[in-house]
């Protein structure tokens, strides 16, 4: 490379003890006797030495080796290409790399819950919403939705219902303990019939109470494990793992998810 850029510069200094004048040396060793008129960022505008009232002939920067004016002063422009080239070219190969990336790990979303919604990738879905994509997509996790939602149907059913006689009995107990008073026969008693009543209700408000409390929370036990479900057996996937060789900015990257 020494002995090329050597023999170029005698060619050169040959040319310029013949007469003066500019010399383009173009990237393949081709000399150009010119006469430079005006050099921008991206091109050199020039006469022909044999035609200087001929045409302005322009040529790229990017095309050119050198330039060896008339006074000797010598103009590279090797590196500035090369450095126009990194500048270009990086960021579009790192952009290129991180947007396939991105969208390599979002082709197979994944589903979630967060914040009491389902989650499919960048896509919110109601509950409704949620057991119809089941339905269609993994009859496996619907069924087991569909089984959590009758148990926490169920249970808020007996929830309510346990806390309207467990109401209904307080108001008897309440009702009971006002109904003191003297009978007939002079004797201080109360309204049996209240006492009654308030027993009556507080049985199954206990009973309907107990068990609401397992069948909600089996019910949205089944609700949870549906998403896992649909993960695992129905989601697709790439692979048993995925290899990924990235081009970044500050280097290569190498990540293997399994």
């Amino acid at each position: 490379m020494k002995k090329k850029i050597f023999l170029l510069l005698l060619m050169v200094g040959q040319f310029m003890a013949s007469s003066a004048k500019d010399v383009i040396v173009m990237k393949n060793t081709t000399p150009i006797e010119a006469k430079v008129l005006e050099v921008t960022p991206t091109e050199v505008k020039y006469k022909k030495i044999s035609n200087l009232e001929g045409p302005t002939y322009v040529i790229y920067k990017s095309e050119i080796n050198t330039i060896v004016y008339e006074n000797g002063e010598v103009e590279s422009f090797v590196q500035e290409s090369e450095t126009n080239t990194d500048k270009t070219n990086t960021p579009q190969q790192t952009n290129v790399s991180e947007n396939n990336t991105n969208k390599e790990l979002q082709l197979y979303p994944t589903l979630d819950r967060v914040n009491g919604q389902y989650v499919l990738g960048n896509v919110t879905m109601s509950k409704k919403e949620y057991g119809d994509f089941l339905h269609a997509n993994c009859p496996v996790a619907y069924e087991k939705w569909q089984r959590g939602t009758k148990r926490v149907r169920c249970g808020w059913i007996f929830a309510i219902t346990g806390l309207t006689c467990e109401v209904m009995s307080t108001v008897s107990f309440i009702s009971y303990a006002d109904s003191e008073h003297y009978n007939s026969r002079g004797y201080y008693t109360y309204d049996d019939g209240a006492l009654a009543m308030g027993i009556a209700t507080l049985v199954p408000a206990i009973l309907l109470e107990t068990t609401a409390i397992p069948l909600l929370a089996t019910g949205y036990s089944s609700r949870r494990k549906s998403i896992g479900l649909y993960n695992e057996q129905c989601a697709p996937k790439n692979s048993a793992f995925d290899l990924r060789l990235n081009l970044k900015g500050n280097g290569l990257g190498l990540s293997l998810n399994f």
